[in-house]
């Protein structure tokens, strides 16, 4: 069984931390876990700390079904879905949000800088190009670390029970595998998987993720 220090979620929104818990590898709350961003806005907000991290927000319009506010953090362009409840002003949750996610980065900045290895898991339509130099840049922050980045792209034009596979190996320290299947949004995989989409091929991810499945 392969064993990592810390497991991240790094979006581009929930559902690696949905499928982190879910498999029983998540089992700890970081800032970003339920957050939708691009990759640009998670190296700057580690490279700063987190210190501008909605500072400046707006209110955009939310699905009647969903109990919180949408919130987005407009300098860095990070939408919150479920941290703002509809029944209470947004300035008193935003006191609260900052203080529970200032803890939850210095309890994640102290795990990184006390670990060995870290599982960084995204759902990402980036390239390999694009994702290796994010692995390059955020390891850079944390020399120390050997990384193993997973990224699961969607496919739609895969059918639904076929995986593919590759992984890099970029550096003695930083790997990378990409995943590739049809995990759409459609009413259609709606109705056969429910809201975090293709649920199987996401199981069969991250059972590889806990056995440690290297490339065939």
């Amino acid at each position: 069984m392969m064993k990592y220090d810390v497991r991240l979620p790094i979006g581009e929104e929930c559902t690696p931390a949905y499928y982190l818990r879910a498999s029983g590898l998540r089992t700890e709350a970081y800032p970003l876990d339920w957050m939708i961003f691009n990759a640009r806005t998670m190296i700057h907000l580690f490279r700063t700390g987190f210190c501008d991290f909605f500072s400046s927000i707006a209110e955009e319009k939310s699905i009647p079904a969903n109990p919180c506010r949408y919130i987005r953090d407009t300098a860095n362009n990070i939408l919150s879905l479920h941290h703002f409840p509809k029944d209470r002003p947004v300035a008193d949750a935003l006191n609260e949000f900052h203080d529970m996610m200032r803890r939850r980065f210095i309890r994640l900045q102290d795990r990184l800088m006390n670990s060995r290895s870290l599982l960084m898991l995204s759902y990402r339509q980036d390239t390999q190009e694009q994702l290796e130099n994010t692995l390059l840049e955020f390891s850079g922050m944390y020399p120390h670390l050997s990384i193993h980045l997973v990224n699961v792209k969607n496919n739609r034009e895969m059918p639904s029970a076929k995986l593919r596979r590759a992984q890099h190996v970029i550096n003695d320290r930083l790997t990378l595998t990409m995943y590739e299947f049809n995990c759409s949004y459609d009413t259609v995989h709606q109705k056969k998987y429910g809201l975090w989409g293709n649920k199987a091929m996401w199981e069969r991810v991250m059972k590889e993720i806990v056995e440690g499945v290297e490339t065939e």
